[in-house]
């Protein structure tokens, strides 16, 4: 009978041994890649641990309990809330203050296109009126009297974050800004935006407009379902005439992000009480990115795509 060479069986039992432990570091990977990294309000650290258990030996009854752990440093981010998500599955990557209410500033026109696509035809004509134009900036300075298709009114609100756009929009949509905003509000409801209220169709500050990171990424999530909206708020710059062809207006997107080719959109806010908000989707990586309340929304923006 042949025998065993002492020296092969060993070097074979080490070999399988290396091999675990490598499938035992392949899966801790797997755990980080595909485990949410949920992390509400911290800005530290991540600490995730896999344990494997494997035999020394072909011919040893003893086991030996391996721990692989990885260290994971989040960058400091200013914004009051945060949160990223992905968009193929229902997976939180990062979240800080998820479910703070926060003023949300212009963030709100999401929920205000939607709801204007759901109650008109985007070929409608709008006639501006004064009270449409009474808003602060950003605005298209619209004139009184002036016809404006919905679609281009859209672009206006979206791209360039116009308040009067939005004004117009809300008032002949909903027949009335109040009756808009009730609407609003249902539509809320209808996507279990819990934490959500709406005062007007804009995002201006008030005591009872608020949002959270959380609700925010539904709204994020059934806006992602309509192509031309989504066409919209990827464009850097547009250009629109009144129906008549009397006055154009040109459009420069608030979102500085579009500058980067990962970047495919959405929208930006900002006033006094909110500070910096902005949400953007990264496209190879089909991940969207939620910023509420930062003094440096881009910088923000910027520090966490890069440690993603």
């Amino acid at each position: 009978m042949k025998s065993e060479n002492p020296l092969s069986r060993t070097l074979t039992s080490e070999t399988k041994n290396y091999f675990l432990l490598g499938l035992a570091g392949t899966a801790a990977g797997f755990l980080f890649f595909s485990a949410p990294l949920r992390h509400p309000g911290a800005v530290g650290g991540i600490f995730l641990e896999a344990r494997s258990e494997f035999p020394l030996a072909k011919d040893s009854p003893h086991r030996v309990r391996k721990n692989v752990s990885v260290q994971l440093s989040l960058p400091e981010l200013l914004a009051r809330a945060a949160l990223v998500k992905d968009t193929e599955r229902p997976t939180v990557l990062y979240s800080k203050n998820p479910d703070e209410p926060i003023p949300i500033a212009s963030l709100t026109k999401l929920m205000t296109a939607l709801l204007v696509k759901k109650l008109v035809s985007p070929e409608v004509m709008v006639e501006i009126r004064a009270e449409d134009t009474k808003a602060a900036p950003y605005k298209l300075n619209l004139e009184p009297g002036e016809s404006i298709l919905v679609k281009d009114l859209l672009k206006g609100m979206l791209i360039a974050s116009a308040n009067d756009a939005a004004l117009a929009l809300a008032r002949h949509a909903g027949g009335s800004i109040g009756r808009f905003v009730e609407l609003m509000n249902d539509e809320a409801k209808k996507l279990k935006m819990k934490n959500t209220a709406f005062q007007n169709p804009v995002g201006f500050d008030d005591p009872g407009h608020f949002s959270t990171a959380s609700d925010l990424a539904l709204l994020v999530e059934e806006f992602m379902r309509h192509p031309d909206l989504m066409g919209m708020v990827g464009q850097k710059e547009a250009l629109f005439y009144s129906v008549d062809g009397a006055r154009s207006h040109r459009l420069i997107s608030t979102n500085k992000l579009l500058a980067n080719a990962r970047v495919l959109g959405i929208k930006t806010g900002y006033t006094n009480e909110a500070k910096g908000n902005i949400i953007i989707l990264v496209g190879e990586e089909k991940y969207f990115f939620i910023f509420l309340g930062s003094e440096e929304r881009e910088a923000d923006a910027e520090r966490l795509m890069t440690w993603m």
